[in-house]
């Protein structure tokens, strides 16, 4: 998979789709927490946003992003449906980070 930056001066941490429909290798992701609260990243294996639902899919990739801190973070995992993304307040949560400064690169 290309690398991708997911971006977007307005996003809530909502589950959304990063790259859909076929298989997708995730070497790396790059993430950088602007905020003073930990956010927690998870990583799904679907192929729409529709698919996820937030406190009740598992997620395939979880991980916690420490208060402004920025790192990158070795996964090497397959996606064969697609990648979704969300960031949520605690980990395998339920709750969006209801914030927007925070930033990922999938490569």
């Amino acid at each position: 998979m290309a690398g991708r930056y997911y971006s977007d001066a307005n996003w809530d941490g909502a589950a959304t789709l990063v790259q859909g429909a076929g298989p997708k290798y995730i070497k790396r992701i790059f993430v950088d927490n602007e905020n003073a609260a930990a956010r927690f990243l998870q990583v799904f294996n679907a192929a729409a946003v529709a698919d996820v639902t937030l406190g009740t899919t598992e997620p395939d990739i979880n991980c916690r992003i420490p208060a402004t801190d920025n790192r990158g973070i070795d996964v090497e995992a397959w996606f064969d449906a697609g990648v979704v993304i969300a960031v949520t307040d605690s980990t395998r949560g339920a709750t969006t980070s209801g914030t927007n400064n925070i930033f990922i690169g999938i490569g």
